[in-house]
């Protein structure tokens, strides 16, 4: 009789328990749903976040920090909705640490909501629509160290508040349309390590205090309309492996600033109004992959540091010098690099080198090389000033070679690297025989 009676209390006990929590949950479905249970402030914020972004995606029925539901819907790297949240031991609530919403086609804004959050480390809504401005509120996010907006359409100054988040390693703000000069403040963030604020609206002088970015390991600033000259004091990043600083205006500089950056391995300052010779330590102390210098006005040789043993690593992998005023006479150092562009400038001597071969993908029209007629070549077309006035070289046709026409000679190699190609006329006579389409893009590398 004592053991029916304990049987029956326990199971009195539990049918209440039972009961109990469908009353609470009924009136908590977030919680029903899942045993974490986020921060009921962060909740109210995420909520704004997602109505002003436009996110139709979240469904606050599942609690946010669940990871069930919507809140873990993708986990792509081209696309991504989801958070990741923390609890402390000592703490009641899981905490919002990242939020991502990336490549969603989002047509809002970005919230002033989103320093509501405090435990946020981590900020990615890029490849969307965005627009508007970036509220100075986010720099009170004192935790945050990556924040990424870029690819959208936002516009406005860069806010100053940013510079108060000095834990952030990573800023990529490019392609958007941010206007006004780089904020100055930035220079408080001493442990920035990547900055991308390329393609953008900016103006005004490159600040020389971003000289105290002591740990910045990628630096991209093409594509505005920033002020030269660069700074001599960026002598000082002495950890920089990117550099990217195009399209400048004002006034120029030379290459001596780079003289101490033994770490770069990509240099593209196409356009920055360069001037002087190229230092011989490019190719000696600093061996970059990527070397672009075009469209500057550089003068004086090549240097000879710039030979590439095959085996040695790293190897220059493309050079672009074209558009300057360099001289002297092709050397065949430059046949272990496989991309070359030296048009535009002043080179001089035989253009038929036995050591350039079709693997070689350069372009060195419009120079100083010999005019004369070897080995079936006709090389008016490599001489500085050259123009189509000559009959033969007045005719152009496109996509119209090969069957069914009969007259051309068709390309039929795929797309890919340019190359050369030898094109015939029905009479015979050869028309192009080295002609090289542009380099490909390779900025993205």
């Amino acid at each position: 009789m004592v053991i029916h009676s304990r049987l029956g209390f326990i199971f009195f006990v539990w049918v209440l328990h039972i009961s109990l929590l469908q009353c609470y949950y009924s009136a908590h479905p977030g919680e029903a749903a899942a045993a974490t249970v986020t921060d009921p402030q962060e909740v109210k914020a995420l909520k704004a976040i997602s109505e002003k972004m436009k996110n139709r995606m979240w469904n606050f029925i599942e609690d946010p920090c669940s990871g069930k539901g919507s809140w873990n819907a993708s986990q792509d790297f081209e696309t991504q909705n989801r958070l990741v949240c923390i609890k402390h031991p000592t703490e009641k609530f899981f905490h919002v640490t990242r939020i991502y919403l990336k490549s969603l086609n989002l047509t809002g804004v970005v919230p002033a909501e989103l320093a509501n959050l405090t435990y946020l480390v981590e900020i990615d809504f890029s490849c969307n629509h965005l627009i508007g401005q970036v509220p100075p509120e986010l720099g009170s996010l004192a935790n945050l160290r990556n924040l990424s907006l870029c690819m959208n359409h936002l516009s406005g100054c860069i806010p100053e508040e940013l510079g108060n988040l000095t834990k952030l390693f990573k800023v990529d703000l490019f392609s958007n349309e941010f206007y006004g000069r780089l904020p100055r403040s930035f220079v408080k963030l001493d442990n920035l390590e990547m900055l991308h604020i390329q393609s953008n609206r900016l103006h005004g002088k490159i600040p020389k205090v971003y000289a105290h970015f002591h740990r910045l390991t990628h630096l991209r600033l093409e594509a505005t309309s920033l002020e030269g000259p660069i700074p001599s004091t960026f002598s000082n990043l002495v950890q920089l492996k990117d550099l990217r600083i195009c399209y400048l205006t004002g006034d120029g500089s030379n290459l001596s600033f780079i003289q101490n950056l033994t770490k770069l391995r990509r240099i593209v300052l196409r356009s920055a109004l360069l001037y002087g010779e190229i230092p011989k330590y490019i190719g000696d102390s600093i061996k970059p992959k990527i070397l672009d210098l075009s469209f500057n006005n550089l003068s004086g040789l090549i240097p000879n540091a710039l030979e590439n043993i095959p085996n040695e690593s790293p190897r220059i992998e493309y050079l672009f010098l074209g558009s300057n005023n360099l001289t002297g006479k092709l050397q065949k150092l430059l046949s272990t690099i496989n991309n070359v562009d030296l048009s535009y400038n002043y080179f001089s001597g035989e253009s038929n080198a036995s050591w350039i071969t079709n693997t070689i993908q350069m372009n060195w029209i419009q120079n100083s090389f010999d005019s004369n007629v070897s080995n079936g070549r006709d090389q008016a077309y490599f001489q500085r000033g050259f123009t189509c006035r000559d009959p033969q070289y007045t005719s152009l046709d496109i996509n119209c070679g090969g069957n069914p026409w009969g007259t051309y000679e068709g390309d039929t190699n795929p797309l890919g690297p340019p190359h050369t190609f030898q094109a015939q006329m029905g009479n015979g006579q050869s028309v192009i025989q080295d002609f090289l389409w542009m380099l490909k893009a390779i900025y993205g590398k």
